[in-house]
């Protein structure tokens, strides 16, 4: 009879929103890096779950340059999926190796250090006011954004003047 009650089991991360797979990061990173990164015992196994989490965690943080001016996720049939899926990718595999910097050996660690730059670079102009880079096939938002709970505009007026802040 053990001493510990069984493991729960993990609730499984929801699916991708553009059909990313442990499969699909592998090929970007090879099979052995991504179980440098992800097996916090050995090393040498894919933790699936966690590749599965930091999936999505990257979708959120692409969504939320990408959500600014379109819909999200950009639809299948939209001519930016491959490249917003990359991006995604991109980024799920920038937060993967990040787990461990020493499974980036010599200039792999400044060649996806360059490629996380370049990445959010884009994303930054993607939601720019100059809107620098767009999504040409994909569909605008029509409607502000949900409120998030973030920053709210309170008034039209200026708050900071040197009266209002005399008394501090």
């Amino acid at each position: 009879m053990s001493e510990f009650p069984p493991p729960i089991p993990l609730p499984q991360p929801p699916p991708s929103a553009y059909g990313i797979t442990v499969d699909d990061l592998a090929a970007r990173l090879t099979a052995r890096t991504l179980a440098a990164v992800t097996d916090d015992v050995t090393g040498r196994n894919i933790d699936a779950y966690l590749v599965a989490q930091k999936i999505v965690e990257a979708e959120a943080v692409l969504h939320s340059y990408v959500a600014v001016y379109y819909s999200t996720p950009i639809a299948e049939d939209s001519p930016d999926f491959i490249v917003v899926r990359k991006v995604a990718i991109d980024l799920a595999a920038w937060e993967l190796l990040s787990r461990r910097p020493h499974a980036m050996s010599g200039d792999t660690g400044e060649i996806e250090r360059t490629r996380y730059e370049a990445t959010i670079a884009w994303l930054k102009g993607l939601a720019s006011r100059n809107r620098t880079v767009k999504l040409a096939g994909s569909a605008e938002r029509t409607a502000a954004p949900a409120a998030s709970g973030g920053a709210e505009t309170v008034a039209d007026e200026t708050q900071f003047t040197d009266e209002a802040l005399a008394s501090f």
